[in-house]
């Protein structure tokens, strides 16, 4: 369940972490450091922060005199022995080497395990009558706060020691476990409660994409996708749009009320505000939605999805490197179709885009979520002088058709090596990829980039961005969103 969103768009100037010395730590010990401090500025100043406000909180987070715990907190750090936390209403009781919490005080010896665990070392047990209980043990060093046979509520600590915000997170939810963490960074620092916790909620703000969406994936928003709330909101923000495009004018007004929110992340809060899930089913709309669970960040986590323009997709990011474009044309395809066809086909196979003159960079993003092994996610290119934040709706989108089990984005205008006409292309581009390693994709010839595509064969979708100019600026290929 997501709770509400916090903005991650800011037009506030960064601080730099030079803007205020270094507190000393205890005794001889190292204060907070720099690094982490100039990421904590990042993130204040992305969720709307003042210059003068980003400063103020920081140097008071600078000052504390306890780095260590504070560092921990800032960098969402599991405690090193934390505290058991009670993660149902139930009885504790003591059952062989470890405690057995249970909704019955006598929960005898026919609990098994199931794979699931707490990050505090609790692991739920099922028992045959569909019952559930969570062991913990052995105390390694803890001491239990609870005696045993008492009962307990959720949330509730069962030893001493620090609790674990994740583990805060899945049992309480975000807004009573933001308190727990802001209380604690208040009496660490020389801030009071309600500082503490302008620092402390980014730090709950990110959301993970999960199976379980519903109507069709989101090409922003695959499974195992990090976003900022408001990155989640504005996707199905512009899945709504989209809808409306089809929405009949006898259609409820509060649908139409919504065509005229320009803002994507706002038009989705006014949606889900209003409770229009059903109104658009009844118009005949159809809504692509995503599923998401709220995570906890540190800073500098945190800092980089802000820099990816707030969502990053899922599995491990590649620097693939760069390539020149320098006859002002791309073409996003299949290697196996660069060659000029008719308008009429040619659309059907990928697509022809003006594009701005110079280096551009490529990433890709491969994950390995299933019995297939590693793929290629996304691949993502932009232009010198831009950056990889996609913040904003696409001003293309279409379709590339596959057939190599490959794709990728090409200058062809004024190369020699890449020729849509070399008939050994496709094996110089495969050459490329076969010796590109973990990445799965590689540039060509100084002229274009390539990726290997996550479910072989098919239609992939593509998405690009303008500049002012209408000179394309941006592209990304999701490989993952295999379409038929």
């Amino acid at each position: 369940m997501i709770d509400d969103v916090h903005e991650d768009d800011s037009g506030a100037d960064a601080v730099s972490a030079g803007a205020w010395g270094m507190a000393p730590g205890l005794g001889d010990g190292p204060g907070l450091s720099r690094s982490l401090l100039d990421d904590l500025a990042r993130v204040l100043t992305g969720f709307g922060g003042s210059a003068r406000d980003v400063e103020r909180l920081v140097r008071s987070v600078a000052a504390t005199s306890e780095a260590e715990a504070v560092t921990d907190i800032l960098q969402a750090r599991p405690p090193e022995r934390a505290a058991w936390i009670a993660p149902a209403d139930g009885y504790l009781n003591e059952v062989g080497s470890g405690y057995l919490l249970t909704d019955e005080n006598a929960p005898g010896d026919d609990y098994v395990a199931v794979k699931w665990s707490l990050t505090a070392g609790g692991s739920v047990l099922r028992w045959s009558g569909g019952r559930e209980g969570w062991l913990f043990g052995p105390l390694d060093g803890r001491e239990l706060r609870v005696p045993l046979g008492s009962r307990v509520e959720a949330g509730e600590p069962l030893t001493d020691g620090i609790g674990d915000p994740h583990d805060l997170l899945r049992i309480l939810g975000e807004a009573r476990t933001v308190a727990a963490v802001s209380d604690r960074l208040a009496g660490l620092c020389t801030l009071d409660l309600e500082a503490a916790e302008r620092v402390v909620r980014p730090l709950f703000d990110a959301v993970e994409i999960v199976e379980g969406g519903f109507g069709g994936a989101l090409p922003g928003l695959r499974p195992g996708t990090l976003c900022t709330r408001r990155r989640f909101r504005t996707e199905h923000g512009r899945a709504i749009s989209r809808a409306l495009r089809d929405l009949p004018p006898s259609a409820d007004p509060r649908l139409h009320a919504l065509a005229g929110i320009r803002d994507d992340a706002e038009r989705a809060k006014a949606f889900y505000g209003q409770r229009l899930s059903q109104v658009a089913d009844d118009a005949g709309l159809s809504i692509s939605f995503a599923a998401g669970r709220p995570v906890h960040l540190g800073c500098t986590d945190l800092a980089v999805l802000l820099d990816q323009g707030g969502a990053i997709p899922a599995g491990t990011r590649y620097d693939v490197g760069s390539f020149e474009v320098t006859s002002g044309t791309l073409r996003v395809a299949d290697p196996c179709y660069l060659e000029e066809r008719a308008p009429e086909i040619d659309r059907l196979l990928g697509v022809t885009l003006p594009a701005q003159v110079g280096t551009w960079r490529a990433f890709s993003f491969v994950a390995d979520r299933d019995e297939r092994g590693p793929r290629v996610s996304e691949l993502r290119m932009w232009a010198d002088g831009h950056s990889a934040r996609f913040g904003h709706l696409p001003d293309d989108e279409s379709h590339v058709l596959v057939d190599s089990g490959m794709a990728g984005c090409f200058d062809l205008g004024n190369s020699n090596r890449i020729s849509p006409t070399n008939p050994q292309l496709v094996e110089a581009v495969r050459d490329r990829l076969m010796a590109a390693g973990p990445s799965r994709a590689a540039v060509v010839d100084d002229h274009g980039v390539v990726a290997e595509t996550g479910f072989g064969d098919g239609r992939y979708r593509a998405s690009a961005w303008r500049n002012d100019a209408g000179a394309v600026v941006a592209v990304s290929l999701y490989l993952d969103d295999w379409a038929g």
